[in-house]
């Protein structure tokens, strides 16, 4: 007799593995957030492999974080409201750390969308990213949130990419 609990019959199913999906942690300089830059991030661009795969977790290195919620997310080109919301931070130490943020739910990355955080408020806080001008990846530009000018994500350059580390499946 066959039976649904036989493996010959259902098929070997698997549980899929997080894993690496991109990690860019060269970066030394300081940047920091002020009154007029609220929002930092990576944006992905065509080829990068991270492309079309499904994020779960995400760290950036932080610190200084004064008294407001920092929230880690996904966005598009065009706004600071988060389309994916990894979670949220209120305190980070004064040293740079490594925080991390997770959401099993996941968001398959598409072109041109930014990975990063936002601060609510006026609040202020550090992060590392990269300036040397030569090594960074050719396929992410570091990006910041402009509330003067008319607000927007301006590129801060190719060579000026986000500490960052992203999970998730392929």
């Amino acid at each position: 007799m066959l039976s649904l609990q036989d493996a010959a019959f259902v098929g070997v199913v698997s549980t899929p593995v997080l894993e690496e999906l991109y990690n860019f942690t060269a970066g030394t300089t300081v940047g920091t957030t002020n009154e007029n830059i609220r929002g930092i991030g990576n944006k992905f661009l065509v080829g990068q492999d991270v492309i079309g795969k499904t994020i779960t977790k995400m760290s950036m290195w932080l610190k200084n974080l004064s008294g407001g919620t920092l929230y880690m997310g996904v966005y598009d080109a065009t706004s600071l409201t988060r389309v994916f919301t990894f979670g949220s931070i209120t305190s980070t130490t004064s040293s740079f750390a490594q925080y991390t943020q997770e959401n099993l739910d996941g968001h398959v990355l598409e072109v041109n969308q930014i990975i990063g955080f936002d601060v609510s408020g006026t609040d202020i806080v550090s992060h590392q990213r990269y300036n040397t001008g030569v090594g960074a990846d050719p396929n992410v530009e570091g990006a910041f949130w402009m509330t003067s000018g008319g607000p927007n994500w301006s590129v801060a350059g190719d060579q000026q990419d986000n500490n960052m580390i992203l999970w998730g499946y392929a």
